[in-house]
């Protein structure tokens, strides 16, 4: 629980961070919070029931659990409901600066392969 909550908590601290439209290295790290997002979201989304029949199994054998952890237990789906929503809203925000990019990279291409034609 300790690292879900410490990674959505990491995201919506990278996902408050501005993008400048004319900077790549940030906007190349905006784009790897949106693939780590997708790339954990299957794993999060299943490790909520078999924690939820861990702590059933304990409470049948009388161990004590304490209630932070079924507190977060609790609202960890909605943490991670809430990290995927501003995932999307996040997403839509860096469409224009990434459809900005494409046009400066094939620019930049065609004024490479000009180069090479002038030279070849």
């Amino acid at each position: 629980m300790n690292e879900l909550k410490e990674f959505a908590q990491n995201l919506r601290v990278r996902m408050a961070e501005p993008v400048p439209p004319d900077d790549y290295d940030k906007l190349v790290g905006a784009m790897n919070i949106l693939l780590a997002i997708r790339d954990r979201s299957s794993h999060i989304e299943t490790m909520f029931e078999p924690l939820h029949d861990m702590i059933a199994v304990l409470r049948r054998h009388n161990i004590k659990v304490s209630e932070d952890l079924l507190e977060d237990l609790e609202n960890a789906p909605y943490w991670w409901d809430s990290c995927k929503k501003l995932g999307y809203n996040y997403k839509s925000h860096l469409q224009p600066l990434q459809a900005k990019e494409i046009v400066r990279i094939k620019t930049s291409e065609m004024m490479f392969d000009r180069k090479v034609c002038f030279y070849h």
